[in-house]
């Protein structure tokens, strides 16, 4: 009977906190939204491919997030982002 209890337990803390990381995945996708037109604004002409239009901005933006796109690969078309990984 512990066993169930403690899962039990652990089902209530799980779905009390989900809440909280709805609100940390919209202010996240609201910063990558931001972001996304600041770059399209600043980059579109130097760099069609990363920053042509929001969405492809939005996915370059995601990209570097997650670390799938280096961002010293981005330096070689002209964009210049500075951010705090190494090269």
């Amino acid at each position: 009977m512990t066993a169930i209890s403690d899962l039990n337990v652990m089902f209530q803390s799980i779905s009390s906190s989900v809440s909280a990381l709805y609100y940390v995945m919209v202010l996240l996708l609201l910063y990558l939204y931001i972001f996304a037109v600041l770059g399209v604004f600043l980059f579109s002409k130097n760099d069609k491919v990363h920053f042509g239009s929001l969405g492809v901005a939005l996915r370059t933006l995601f990209q570097v997030m997650i670390y799938r796109t280096p961002p010293h690969s981005l330096h070689k078309r002209g964009c210049i982002i500075f951010c705090c990984y190494p090269h």
